[in-house]
């Protein structure tokens, strides 16, 4: 079942901070987790045209507290900004989900 999260992102260079509707599924397969990720475009927030692509999995091993994201090109992304938000919502869905809080929050 997929939940919703709000993702509030600052852009690069620090100009704009922006919120971004995502809906999401975190997968265990083995020793690898998947998060696939789907940007809600209809909502009242104002989707930013730089984002792009508006669905994406994130793949990653968690050991011992820590969370290691495993290789991935995000086949089609377009910009540094898309890219970097990705890791954030990486980042974001890892600190919000239960089975990570451990009061060892560690990424690699």
């Amino acid at each position: 079942m997929a939940k919703q999260m709000l993702i509030s992102y600052t852009m690069y260079n620090e100009e704009e901070t922006v919120q971004i509707p995502i809906s999401y599924e975190l997968l265990k397969e083995g020793e690898q987790y998947t998060i696939s990720c789907v940007i809600d475009q209809k909502t009242e927030y104002k989707i930013p045209v730089w984002l792009r692509p508006f669905k994406f999995e994130i793949k990653f091993t968690y050991h011992n507290h820590v969370c290691e994201t495993l290789y991935s090109d995000y086949d089609n992304i377009s910009n540094l900004d898309s890219s970097l938000f990705i890791d954030k919502v990486n980042k974001d869905i890892i600190a919000c989900e239960n089975q990570f809080k451990t009061g060892k929050k560690v990424m690699a």
